[in-house]
């Protein structure tokens, strides 16, 4: 697939996505729908994450933060609380799973993705998504701050 060129990185012929970096982290935690998440989802969800990007503490500090996206604060922050408490479990016990299909997994049971995006996210090693997650993140714009704030607050 091709992409604009600050949105690519140079990788080997035929390289696979072995494993979520922040970029792609924080697009799958933004893509994924985790309301009504039964326990055995929510744990293949916070392992899946934990294993495929391997215990990444910038893919933590993103799941950590996501439900303060669409839930109000005191729900947000049991849910917070819960994925944290399951990273730092995986942490000391790291899941038996492959993270990636178990992502992928997941998401198949929700709205499809655009078919480009799914591939980018899961499939080709040249798509930067650190790149393309952090355009237009420029720290100084209300919501930027506000989410730093957030982070800050909560130690992370």
């Amino acid at each position: 697939m091709r992409y604009p060129p600050e949105w690519t990185k140079d990788v080997p012929h035929g390289s696979k996505v072995d494993q979520f970096d922040r970029g792609r982290g924080e697009l799958y935690i933004k893509m994924f729908c985790p309301y009504n998440l039964t326990d055995a989802d929510t744990l293949d969800y916070v392992g899946g994450l934990f294993e495929a990007s391997r215990g990444d503490p910038d893919v933590k500090a993103v799941l950590l933060d996501s439900p303060f996206d669409w839930l109000p604060d005191t729900e947000a922050e049991a849910l917070s609380t819960r994925f944290g408490t399951l990273w730092d479990e995986f942490h000391a016990t790291p899941p038996a799973v492959d993270g990636l299909r178990t992502l992928r997994e997941l998401r198949s049971r929700q709205r499809p993705l655009p078919e480009g995006m799914e591939a980018a996210l899961f499939d080709d090693a040249s798509f930067d998504a650190i790149a393309y997650i952090d355009e237009g993140k420029c720290g100084k714009c209300a919501s930027c701050r506000e989410r730093q704030e957030r982070a800050e607050r909560r130690g992370i």
